[in-house]
C-alpha cells in the first residue's frame, strides 16, 4: 500500500503506467489501477532464474527497486540485462546489482515509507514528484457483489446507520494496544449504539474476535477469515471509520478512503512517522515516553514499560466520534 504514490507518480513522469513485481498475496491491491500495465505477481516459492526468464522477455528499459527483500534479492543477479537498475542501497552486497544505487538510510525514520519510495521515483525520472494518498480502485460491478455479500453475511447489519471496523490484532511486527483497552473501547461505543465489524485473519485474532463479539452480539459483528484483501478495501470503503494497530489492513483502509484511528509504538524503526498509513484522514496514537528503542522494546527493562496502556480509551473515543462520518 506505500508503494501506491509512488507508482502512480512513475506513470504520470513517464506518460504511461508501468508495470509491477509483487508478491502474489498482495497483487489483489492493483487491480483496476490505472497506472498500472502488467501485474507480474510471483509466489514466495518462484524459481528465481525461471522468473527472472519472465520478467526479461518484456524487455524492460529500467528496473526500480522499493525494498530489498528476499525476492528480489533472489531475482537481481539474473536481471543484469536490463539497462537502469536502481534501489535502495541497504545492503552493501546491491552495489554488484544496481548501476544506480540510492542512499537513503531508512532505518533513521525521518520520513514515511511512502515518502521514501517517492524519492527513488524523483531519483529515477529526474522530476519532481507530488505525493498522493494510496488509492485503491473497485469498479461498480465489484461494488455491487461484495454488497450482496454482506448482505448474506450479516443480514442484521443496519449499514445505513454507520459502522467502524474493529481489528484488534496483528502478527507482532509491533507494539500493540493492549487487548483490554480494545475490549473496554469496544464496549462504550456499543452502549451508544455503534455498530462494529470485526476483522482479522487466524487463530489468535478468531480468539480475540470471538471475546469482542461475545460482548454485544446484536451490535458487534464477526467476520474473521471471511473476507479476501479486496473485500476487506470494499468493506472500509462503506466504513464510518476503521479502528486499529499497526497492520496492513489499517494501510488498505486508507487505500479505500476510510477515516484511521491507528495504535503506533513510540519506538523508532516502529514508529508512527515512518509507518502511520499516508496522508490517511483520522488520528494516530502513540505514546509520548520518548522512547530510546530504536529496533525493539525493551519490555521490563524500559522504566515506561508498557507504555501502550497509556494511551486513554476515552482520548480514543472523542476522536471516533470527531471523525464519524468524515470518510469519502
Amino acid at each position: 500500500m506505500q508503494t501506491l504514490p509512488a507508482i502512480e507518480a512513475a506513470a504520470k513522469a513517464i506518460g504511461r503506467p508501468v508495470s509491477v513485481l509483487c508478491q502474489e498475496a498482495t497483487a489483489p491491491l492493483l487491480k483496476n489501477n490505472p497506472f498500472v500495465d502488467e501485474i507480474i505477481a510471483l509466489s514466495s516459492r518462484a524459481k528465481f532464474k525461471k522468473s527472472a526468464g519472465l520478467i526479461l522477455r518484456f524487455q524492460f528499459d529500467a528496473l526500480l527497486v522499493m525494498v530489498n527483500d528476499a525476492l528480489i534479492q533472489g531475482l537481481i543477479p539474473h536481471l543484469h540485462s536490463i539497462p537502469v537498475r536502481m534501489g535502495p542501497l541497504s545492503k552493501p552486497k546491491m552495489l554488484f546489482h544496481y548501476n544506480y544505487p540510492v542512499l537513503q538510510k531508512r532505518s533513521k525514520c525521518r520520513l514515511n515509507e511512502a515518502e521514501y519510495n517517492l524519492e527513488l521515483v524523483a531519483a529515477l525520472t529526474r522530476q519532481e514528484v507530488r505525493a498522493k494518498r494510496p488509492q485503491l480502485y473497485f469498479k461498480e460491478e465489484e461494488v455491487g457483489r461484495f454488497a450482496e455479500k454482506l448482505g448474506d453475511l450479516l443480514p442484521q447489519l443496519q449499514r445505513e446507520a454507520g459502522y467502524a471496523i474493529l481489528h484488534s490484532g496483528m502478527s507482532g511486527s509491533a507494539l500493540n494496544w493492549p487487548f483490554a483497552a480494545y475490549c473496554e473501547l469496544a464496549t462504550s461505543l456499543v452502549q451508544s449504539g455503534r455498530q462494529l465489524v470485526l476483522t482479522g485473519m487466524g487463530p489468535q485474532e478468531a480468539e480475540r474476535n470471538q471475546t469482542l463479539a461475545a460482548m454485544n452480539p446484536q451490535l458487534i459483528w464477526n467476520l474473521t477469515d471471511q473476507l479476501t484483501l479486496r473485500e476487506l478495501g470494499l468493506l472500509a470503503s462503506g466504513a464510518e471509520l476503521f479502528i486499529g494497530p499497526s497492520t496492513g489492513p489499517t494501510h488498505v483502509a486508507n487505500g479505500a478512503g476510510c477515516p484511521v484511528i491507528g495504535f503506533y509504538p513510540p519506538i523508532l524503526v516502529q514508529s508512527a512517522r515512518r509507518w502511520a498509513p499516508f496522508m490517511a484522514a483520522g488520528k494516530i496514537f502513540s505514546p509520548q515516553t520518548g522512547c530510546p528503542q530504536t529496533y525493539a522494546c525493551a519490555e521490563t527493562a524500559c522504566s515506561h514499560f508498557n507504555c501502550m496502556e497509556q494511551i486513554a480509551v476515552s482520548e480514543v473515543l472523542q476522536a471516533i466520534e470527531a471523525f464519524w462520518g468524515q470518510g469519502e
